[in-house]
């Protein structure tokens, strides 16, 4: 007898199982419609859970083709709200760098003693601690079931959240250099302005840094004396003629730039995205901001061509010793890159 409640026990639980499978569209309807947010994603994820199981019930019983094309339809209608909230949840909590803030991340290198030290990660932070944690959820569940559309949407969110940054920098500087030309005083962003001595000093100092641990990397920590760029021409002003073109130096500042949002995006990155993607996503994140930086690097490159033409020689002196310096950065480009 009890044998027998046993076996009506285990038939009536699998009977209530098919039911649900069966009623399963129902149910789940309005939560598909209403779609996800913040405070519903773990319900939200349990009913695509759902669904998905009913359609694997169907299509491996051969049963239900009514109900195999709604479970079907509402499973993709989800998947769809899914990424839509993914994509609007990163763009809710996404913003380009303001020129102050990447600035002194630049100018902040390595300097733990500096005053402003309350430009930290906080001041600068991209997606709140909650936000990552929900896109990392999102992403889990899309990675785990094979809608992989997550990878573009977080790759053309934040490429253009580093894009727009590094461009708001670039107008930063033209602003700057006008309103040094036209005689009007303009308003630096940042601690020091990339145009003052204070500027100039502290980029010359950062690269002095770069070069010292290359060099004692290279020696296996023999360098007794600190390299000094003190004399390098591509620092001082008279290289740049009588309008002072402080183009290459700019360059340099930007590509410093890309290299202070490369770090905090491979951060972000490492936080959300699967390890096993990491590197696909990161290479599609910074491949528009790279790509207009290898763009200037070939404009400039090309006007200092004519002025060699002109036999301007100072023109390519300081593409030269641009070049050192750029050398120095590479190293750090090619950690975060890899």
């Amino acid at each position: 007898m009890e044998c027998q409640q046993k076996n009506l026990d285990g038939v009536i639980r699998k009977l209530d199982g098919v039911l649900q499978h069966y009623s399963c569209s129902n149910d789940i309807f309005n939560i598909i419609q209403l779609g996800p947010d913040s405070d519903t994603i773990d319900n939200f994820l349990e009913a695509l859970n759902r669904l998905k199981r009913a359609k694997e019930y169907f299509l491996s019983t051969g049963t239900g083709t009514v109900e195999l094309e709604n479970v079907t339809h509402l499973y993709n209608n989800g998947c769809d709200a899914l990424n839509q909230h993914f994509k609007q949840l990163i763009r809710r909590h996404s913003a380009p760098l303001k020129p102050v803030d990447l600035i002194d991340l630049i100018y902040m290198e390595e300097d733990t003693s500096d005053d402003n030290s309350q430009y930290s990660a906080s001041s600068i932070r991209q997606l709140p601690q909650e936000t990552r944690k929900e896109l990392k959820i999102i992403v889990e569940w899309l990675d785990e079931n094979l809608r992989r559309e997550y990878m573009t949407i977080y790759s053309d969110e934040r490429s253009d959240i580093i894009y727009r940054s590094l461009i708001m920098l670039k107008d930063h500087q033209k602003s700057g250099s006008l309103g040094n030309d036209s005689g009007v005083k303009v308003k630096p962003y940042g601690r020091l302005s990339i145009s003052d001595s204070g500027g100039k000093k502290k980029l010359q100092s950062i690269f002095e840094r770069k070069a010292n641990k290359m060099f004692a990397k290279a020696s296996g920590g023999l360098l007794k004396k600190p390299l000094n760029l003190s004399n390098d021409n591509f620092l001082s002003e008279d290289m740049y003629g009588e309008n002072n073109d402080m183009e290459l130096e700019k360059y340099l500042v930007l590509l410093l730039g890309l290299q202070k949002l490369l770090v905090l995006e491979r951060q972000i990155l490492n936080e959300i995205i699967p390890s096993s993607r990491q590197n696909e996503v990161f290479s599609n994140v910074g491949m528009a901001s790279i790509d207009m930086i290898v763009k200037d690097a070939e404009a400039i490159t090309s006007r200092v061509m004519k002025s060699i033409s002109k036999k301007e020689w100072s023109a390519a002196l300081g593409v030269f010793s641009a070049m050192k310096h750029v050398n120095l950065l590479q190293p750090d480009i090619e950690k975060i890159c890899n």
